[in-house]
């Protein structure tokens, strides 16, 4: 096969920065406490102290009602240091930031974007720093520090700060704070105040819904930088989706032997659903996981994808592609569906042995496009948007295979624009 690219450059794209804030449905209190907060009976209040969120700040800050509330997560950053801010304005990772006082806060506005948020704390509540609703409660604060202090926090209505950050123990509390958040149908949310990056990511998958949010509380702009490589992945999360084209193979023949490599992840694969591997980086085919039964000739192995040859490409997420041979457990790669879904899929273990080995190769507009696999009944490349496959063993000339095609080069994995390319 031989095929050559040409194509004109692209510019970087800037990066969406999350700005939108989700805060809970909160129950309503005495009408003795909506006085002493100013709102009308039109209000809805907090358990703490009587704290209100008007329901006109609930308007203006597109909150939704607890059963309406969607999957978008909060990012906020405490933090004293004007560097942390520059880096978070920078990388976009910040829909808000919790100052200490109003001089900070005077600070802040000088070289922030004047939409930005401002917060700050006022003993065990978050409070609103913007002119037009400052002082208005956004939050009541729970610091995690032992059990009872988990059940409190699961007893409020609202939106809840709940602050792990000094705490030996987080991940716990989190899936606990997580299953009564589930348990009360959304009448209380939790953000998360953590000290690093990797806490946050721990909290934002708890019980795999997680969290509504997170604080990162820091002075280390790497932490802040970390922070945005997260906010990447969680944006991306259950809603990457790979544009998947429909081939007619043109060629299956025996390849002798050669190296394969089955990559074993530690969730189970759907049906329909596998990697995205191929000879080539402008072709990849759809391999089908082992979930479907073996005949009783072997187990299936629903964990497992028997990818290819070690040479091959295979989809990574953020666009990145990797070779099978590199693979090693820990490293995250992309599982995708017949529809073109995608989700991350952590690597627990790759086998490479040597099989026999059968080239296939597949033709859409005129290009030509290839992968190199097992010789076996266990490996089937999906067919179609419905999630058939079918066995390289059964492969025959005309028959149709799901591919995705990119017109772009390589290097080190990352899709890059040359003026020319070639591989074959």
């Amino acid at each position: 096969m031989n095929t050559c690219t040409q194509r004109p450059s692209v510019g970087a794209q800037n990066a969406t920065r999350a700005r939108k804030v989700l805060v809970g449905n909160v129950s309503s209190q005495r009408m003795r406490r909506r006085r002493r907060v100013g709102c009308d009976n039109g209000g809805v209040a907090s358990s703490v102290r009587g704290i209100r969120i008007p329901k006109a700040t609930m308007k203006e800050e597109g909150i939704k009602d607890a059963n309406n509330i969607n999957n978008e997560k909060s990012f906020w950053i405490e933090t004293s240091s004007k560097e942390c801010v520059l880096a978070a304005v920078e990388c976009g990772c910040a829909s808000a930031f919790i100052v200490r006082d109003d001089a900070m806060l005077e600070q802040f506005r000088k070289f922030t974007p004047l939409e930005t948020r401002f917060l700050q704390r006022d003993g065990p509540v978050l409070r609103e720093k913007e002119k037009k609703r400052e002082g208005v409660a956004v939050a009541s604060i729970v610091t995690i520090a032992s059990p009872e202090d988990v059940s409190l926090a699961a007893k409020q209505s609202g939106l809840v700060l709940v602050d792990v950050s000094e705490n030996d123990w987080s991940i716990i509390p989190a899936e606990n704070l997580v299953a009564a958040s589930a348990e009360r149908g959304g009448e209380v949310q939790f953000v998360a105040c953590v000290k690093r990056s990797e806490e946050a990511l721990e909290q934002l998958e708890a019980l795999e819904t997680g969290v509504k949010g997170i604080v990162l509380k820091t002075e280390d702009t790497r932490e802040v930088r970390l922070l945005a490589k997260v906010v990447e992945k969680m944006k991306s999360r259950g809603r990457a989706k790979e544009q998947l084209e429909v081939a007619k193979v043109v060629s299956v023949k025996n390849c002798g032997t050669g190296d394969r490599a089955c990559v074993d992840c530690s969730t189970n694969f759907k049906p329909g659903e596998g990697l995205l591997v191929g000879n080539f980086a402008n072709g990849l085919f759809l391999v089908h996981s082992e979930c479907i039964s073996g005949e009783g000739y072997v187990n299936s192995r629903p964990f497992r994808v028997n990818a290819g040859a070690v040479h091959s490409y295979v989809q990574m997420p953020s666009g990145r592609t990797g070779y099978l041979s590199e693979l090693k457990a820990g490293e995250v790669v992309l599982r995708v569906n017949a529809e073109g879904k995608s989700e991350e899929a952590t690597v627990g273990r790759v086998k490479i042995e040597r099989r026999s080995m059968v080239l296939v190769e597949a033709e859409k507009d005129g290009e030509t496009y290839s992968c190199l696999l097992q010789n076996a009944e266990t490996v089937r490349l999906i067919c179609n948007d419905r999630g058939e496959a079918k066995s390289v063993a059964d492969l025959r000339k005309g028959d149709e295979v799901l591919i995705k095609i990119s017109k772009q080069a390589r290097h080190t994995g990352i899709a890059i624009d040359e003026d020319t390319w070639c591989e074959r």
